[in-house]
């Protein structure tokens, strides 16, 4: 994932989507437990992972029968494009559904897939504050603070006592002392924490 140059960090991030897309379907077909390590229950992806090949399969004959002849090349680049983006959305729904977040020991480490993480000491979080999505998703625009990416779940906002650098789909680091991390359960999240730090109560 963290490879050198920019090319190599594309191509690694291909490789990741596309070696995990039966491992997608596998977590779809898999009963979901939603938890605070999670961030899927609500997942829009989720729902894509059987409707994709679905609607994109039976689009692939039709195209071809009206795009023949010089236009035959319309056709096969949306079979690539079409069959690319199935593949490559339900290897992103599989990281996102494999890699939970790691909460026990002396550093976090949480995710959104592989579209980004990030390393937390827990010793370096001053406070929690649980957010609805719109909320957090307003907060996420604000200067100095960063959103793990997730779709339709709700957030822990936590505040930090030191930068903490969180890396991105291609391996840039950017650096933070406000994470909004998506949970599907975000009051168990701030309680698995609430030992070591002073909690902020809920936000809406």
């Amino acid at each position: 994932m963290f490879a050198r140059t920019l090319p190599q960090r594309m191509l690694a991030v291909e490789a990741t989507a596309l070696r995990n897309v039966a491992a997608g379907y596998r977590a779809y077909f898999h009963v979901h437990r939603a938890s605070e390590r999670s961030y899927v229950e609500r997942s829009p992806l989720r729902d894509l992972v059987p409707i994709l090949p679905l609607t994109v399969l039976p689009e692939i004959p039709i195209v071809h029968l009206f795009a023949h002849g010089s236009w035959a090349w319309i056709a096969w680049t949306h079979d690539v494009l079409a069959i690319y983006l199935t593949l490559f959305l339900t290897g992103l729904y599989a990281t996102m559904a494999q890699r939970e977040h790691e909460l026990d020991g002396d550093t976090l480490v949480v995710h959104a897939g592989m579209i980004a993480s990030a390393k937390v000491p827990r010793a370096s979080i001053v406070r929690t504050r649980v957010l609805a999505e719109r909320a957090a998703r307003r907060l996420g625009r604000m200067r100095g603070v960063i959103r793990l990416p997730a779709l339709k779940t709700d957030y822990v906002l936590l505040v930090l006592a030191e930068d903490v650098r969180v890396f991105d789909l291609l391996g840039t680091p950017r650096s933070t002392r406000r994470l909004l991390v998506p949970s599907d359960r975000p009051a168990l999240f701030q309680e698995r924490l609430r030992r070591s730090i002073t909690t902020d109560g809920q936000g809406d």
